[in-house]
């Protein structure tokens, strides 16, 4: 397990940390939270998503180890093309049905 957090270039400050399992959850969670119109949508280029430690549940130690995960325009952008992906979809299939 890690702890992440979304860090804010602008003013230097990083969200409240949450735990995921991988780089790649992590990416999913938050890609999961941008909603059109938020701020994280709005100015993804003032924000990265970052590592802040890994946590072994077994012995119950967190080392430290702040490192970049990816940047919030990559998960703007790739959330960007999944939702067009999906309502070609979708409109495709509506398409389809009234034929």
């Amino acid at each position: 397990m890690n702890f992440y957090s979304i860090k804010d270039k602008h003013v230097n400050m990083f969200s409240p940390p949450f735990l995921c399992a991988s780089d790649e959850d992590a990416r999913k969670v938050i890609s999961d939270s941008v909603e059109v119109g938020s701020v994280l949508a709005k100015f993804p280029e003032d924000y990265i998503l970052v590592r802040l430690a890994e946590f072994d549940p077994v012995k119950g130690f967190v080392s430290v180890n702040t490192d970049f995960v990816c940047s919030m325009r990559d998960i703007v952008r790739n959330e960007i093309i999944e939702r067009t992906r999906i309502l070609a979809n979708l409109v495709d299939s509506t398409e389809v049905s009234n034929e």
